[in-house]
């Protein structure tokens, strides 16, 4: 007869060591400048908007689309920014 199968299983009482719990509560995505690398701001005035939002992504830029603003890009392309910074793109 083949032998019983069976778990050890920990059924001590006693509670783990208590370590104190620490949040980190500054939001990583607003880091400082000098935090974060630097990029410069692609042109993508004339690019299908698909286009220019991948282009903007792929820089390490976010990117927010704006309704009749009297700009196209800002910041203006060529601006040297931190990696993460907020790009407004405007619809026409």
């Amino acid at each position: 007869a083949p032998a019983p199968r069976y778990a050890l299983v920990d059924s001590t009482t006693e509670a783990p060591p208590r370590r104190p719990v620490r949040f980190d509560l500054r939001d990583s995505t607003r880091a400082a400048p000098a935090d974060r690398e630097a990029t410069a701001v692609p042109d993508v005035r004339r690019l299908p908007l698909r286009v220019a939002v991948r282009e903007l992504h792929r820089a390490g830029l976010r990117v927010t689309l704006v309704s009749g603003a009297d700009f196209d890009v800002a910041p203006a392309p060529g601006s040297v920014v931190p990696k993460g910074t907020l790009v407004r793109l405007a619809r026409r």
